[in-house]
């Protein structure tokens, strides 16, 4: 539609910042000498978001992507409250700063839907 190309720009900013908080998340987990999940097949064993089918409409679409960041939004979360229990100031900085982003574009999405 007449919006595409504005929409299309924005996923892909979404996506490669996605690409990037995993690689600092995962590198922050070998800093605590924890194993982060390092190839497609043991991504797509954990993986709890399902997998677009190609067929929905744009606004299916955005919705669907307003509900991952949610959900990752709740999951982050989850991560800081862990970090912050036991005192870890760096790991709770990194979910802090990840979900500012995450709420910004739950608020982007939330508004391209209006």
């Amino acid at each position: 539609g007449n919006q595409f190309y504005r929409l299309h720009e924005l996923l892909d900013d979404m996506y490669v910042e996605i690409t990037n908080v995993y690689d600092e998340v995962a590198e922050r987990m070998l800093m605590l000498e924890m194993k982060p999940v390092a190839t497609i097949k043991e991504s797509l064993a954990l993986a709890t978001i399902k997998e677009a089918t190609g067929k929905e409409t744009t606004v299916e679409m955005v919705e669907n992507v307003l509900s991952d960041y949610r959900y990752l939004d709740e999951r982050f979360k989850a991560v800081l409250d862990a970090a912050e229990a036991i005192e870890d100031d760096v790991t709770a900085d990194l979910m802090t700063t990840v979900r500012a982003d995450f709420q910004k574009h739950i608020w982007m999405l939330r508004e391209w839907l209006k």
